[in-house]
Parts: structure tokens; C-alpha cells; sequence
């Protein structure tokens, strides 16, 4: 139950940290990291206040974060003088780039099932 919303505050506080310390591409951690703000922040309040069934994550959104759980470390070693570091930065484009729009195509496609989550919800109360 709290496994996406562990995930999702992993990226925020790394993606925080990454975007003080300035490591490139900043353009994608903040398009990760206000995905990730505008979905939570989404699901928080439509579960807190509006008592929204819960929802299984899709398996478009699995691979999302696996890409992105491997990327986002990537481009941080990609940054480095750590040895090889030119294969992580190439490693981490591959898996960026495909894990970025996973990640916003599984944001549009959880619209109609917060929709529906959440009619569930008002039926349970009532």
C-alpha cells in the first residue's frame, strides 16, 4: 500500500538534492520531479479528504519507475569522475528517455481510474 508513495518520495527528496547540487540534465529531474509532486499530491488528497478506494499500480507505471530508479542514479554517476562514467551517463539516457513518458502516458491513463476510485469511495460512505 505504501510502496508507490515510498517511490514517490524517494524521487522528490533525490531529485531535490540533485537539482541543489545543479547536475544536468535539469530539465528532466524537474519534468520527474513535478510529475511525481502533481500525481502525489493527486492521490494524497483525493485518499485523505475525499476517501478514494485505493488502486493497484499499473504495470506501464512498474516499468516507469524501475526506468527512472536506474536513470536518475545514473545521470548522478554520469556526473562524477567515478571510472566509466561516460557509460552511465549513456545508460542513463537510454533508460530516461522511455521511462519519462511511461511515467507521464501512466499519469493520464490513472485519470479515469482516480475517477472511478473515488465514486467508489463516496458509494462506500454513503
Amino acid at each position: 500500500m505504501f510502496d508507490p508513495t515510498a517511490d514517490r518520495l524517494l524521487f522528490i527528496v533525490s531529485i531535490t538534492g540533485i537539482l541543489i547540487k545543479g547536475i544536468e540534465p535539469t530539465w528532466f529531474f524537474w519534468a520527474v520531479g513535478a510529475r511525481e509532486v502533481v500525481i502525489g499530491g493527486t492521490i494524497a488528497i483525493a485518499t485523505v479528504v475525499f476517501k478514494m478506494q485505493r488502486f493497484d499500480v499499473t504495470w506501464w507505471g512498474k516499468m516507469a519507475t524501475f526506468l527512472l530508479m536506474f536513470a536518475i542514479p545514473g545521470f548522478m554517476l554520469g556526473a562524477s569522475d567515478f571510472p566509466g562514467h561516460s557509460a552511465f551517463l549513456v545508460a542513463s539516457w537510454i533508460l530516461a528517455v522511455p521511462g519519462l513518458v511511461l511515467s507521464y502516458y501512466t499519469a493520464i491513463t490513472y485519470v479515469p481510474t482516480i475517477r472511478q476510485s473515488l465514486r467508489a469511495g463516496r458509494a462506500a460512505r454513503g
